[in-house]
């Protein structure tokens, strides 16, 4: 009865960590064709992952395509420079906050 309804111990449907750490996963298993399908997943459940682009452009120089992986590489920065930014301004602005 029991043998009829086999699943995994973890069932990665929904979250992009599950879709990135099963795409970093193929990248390991040197799989870059199928890492893509999962970090294009994790993407599109969240948008701002710079993780999920850094691990994406990895997977397209492994296939050669180095515009994309570019690309990539590049969203991955920029999303990485705006929360350093963020940082930065929120840090200053609470120090002006304890000073005033």
């Amino acid at each position: 009865m029991w043998a009829a309804r086999r699943r995994p111990l973890v069932w990665i449907t929904d979250f992009a960590d599950g879709y990135l750490a099963r795409g970093r996963l193929w990248l390991e298993a040197q799989k870059p064709a199928k890492a893509l399908t999962d970090l294009k997943q994790a993407i599109s459940l969240q948008p701002d992952y710079a993780q999920a682009f850094a691990s994406r452009a990895e997977a397209h120089l492994a296939l050669n395509a180095t515009d994309e992986a570019l690309s990539d590489a590049n969203l991955a920065l920029g999303i990485v420079l705006v929360i350093i930014v963020l940082f930065l301004f929120m840090r200053r602005f609470r120090l002006m906050a304890i000073i005033a």
